[in-house]
């Protein structure tokens, strides 16, 4: 494994903006190959003791509204086309080096402003419980979206699609594969690649470039780091240049490297 090592002389600067233009030249930000974008923002994932204060509902602190527990999914009474639309959950700490450890089984309703929700009774039911929280959402209240909806659905093809995602605020750079099968929490970043680059680009390759630590160098020194914790906001991936080699190239050097 090849990895850089820097003396703390009066030539590391230098040495360091020789490397960083080394990574840049002729190559192209991560944005032109991929879609980013931030996972969901429910508006209200579980019953806060703010929320039992404020909307005086009768609820437990903790009790799901839009992020369920396995065992509270277990106890509602939903049809089989209400599960459909519920899908795997989970949050940044679960991210590590080319995996997902999913530490515990959440779940989210998959809601957004065009879904039929007379389709769903029993969901509606759920959430009519905390009525009171959801329709004080930003934007029901711009009358943006209704009640029922998620804040911030994102768009639902990404979220389906086969993803990279990384924590928005980790010390390493975490980078993991996703089927589609598992829906992200808005402390996640997901990557995609654009239709156009996918018989150009490698999920293996590009994951094993954002995961090295030659990348990890370079978001140290061209990224956004706020104390020991980099920053993988949009912007900062947004900016992380890419070179693109022949397919044949890019697979042999991650032939190893398996997704799920």
């Amino acid at each position: 494994e090849h990895y850089i090592r820097l003396s703390a002389h009066d030539g590391v600067k230098s040495s360091s903006g020789s490397i960083l233009n080394k990574i840049s030249k002729n190559n192209f930000p991560l944005k032109i190959y991929c879609n980013i974008k931030q996972g969901i923002v429910s508006g209200a994932d579980k019953v806060t003791k703010k929320h039992l204060n404020k909307y005086k509902i009768k609820a437990k602190q903790s009790e799901g509204i839009f992020v369920l527990s396995e065992n509270e999914l277990k106890k509602e009474k939903f049809t089989s086309a209400e599960k459909k639309i519920i899908k795997p959950f989970y949050k940044n700490s679960d991210i590590k080096k080319f995996q997902i450890n999913k530490n515990k089984d959440n779940f989210v309703i998959y809601i957004d402003k065009n879904t039929n929700i007379k389709k769903y009774p029993n969901i509606y039911k759920h959430l009519t419980k905390f009525k009171k929280i959801l329709e004080n959402k930003r934007e029901t209240i711009e009358n943006k979206i209704p009640w029922y909806s998620l804040h911030w659905p994102r768009d639902k093809n990404l979220l389906e699609n086969r993803k990279i995602v990384c924590p928005r605020r980790a010390k390493l750079n975490n980078f993991a594969f996703d089927n589609g099968k598992n829906f992200e929490q808005s402390d996640i970043m997901i990557i995609v690649i654009k239709q156009k680059y996918k018989k150009t680009l490698s999920f293996d390759y590009l994951l094993g470039l954002l995961n090295s630590k030659l990348f990890y160098f370079w978001l140290t020194h061209r990224g956004k780091v706020k104390g020991r914790m980099l920053e993988l906001y949009g912007r900062p991936l947004e900016e992380v240049p890419i070179k693109v080699t022949a397919i044949n190239y890019q697979k042999s050097d991650s032939g190893n490297l398996k997704t799920p």
